[in-house]
């Protein structure tokens, strides 16, 4: 897979859009996204919309459990919120730098795997 990037949902409903590409995987585990939700209040000016945010290139699988809570809740949250503090403006394209980056760290726990 290569670079992180954004595709076009026609659904706000990203679990829906996930789980009907992956549907082996529903019950299993916790859908995030590469490029957090909250970028699109964080950064305005980036131009981001709801079809990109919630489109399936945007969305990673995350085991239950220990996985969810030590990756989603922890690393991937303290990797976020440092990347909010030192960056008060950003480009739709620096957070999927950002985003490409929490993949090659992490990608290979996410199901389906991202690298």
């Amino acid at each position: 897979m290569g670079p992180a990037k954004f595709g076009h949902s026609g659904s706000a409903d990203y679990r829906k859009t996930f789980f009907t590409a992956h549907p082996h995987l529903k019950g299993t585990v916790v859908v995030h996204h590469a490029v957090e939700r909250q970028a699109e209040r964080r950064y305005p000016t980036a131009g981001l919309t709801p079809e990109e945010i919630n489109s399936l290139e945007n969305l990673r699988g995350i085991s239950k459990g220990d996985v969810n809570n030590r990756m989603h809740l922890s690393a991937l949250r303290i990797a976020w919120n440092r990347f909010y503090a030192k960056n008060v403006s950003a480009s739709k394209q620096d957070l999927l730098n950002f985003a490409t980056e929490l993949d090659d760290k992490h990608g290979a726990s996410f199901r389906p795997r991202v690298r």
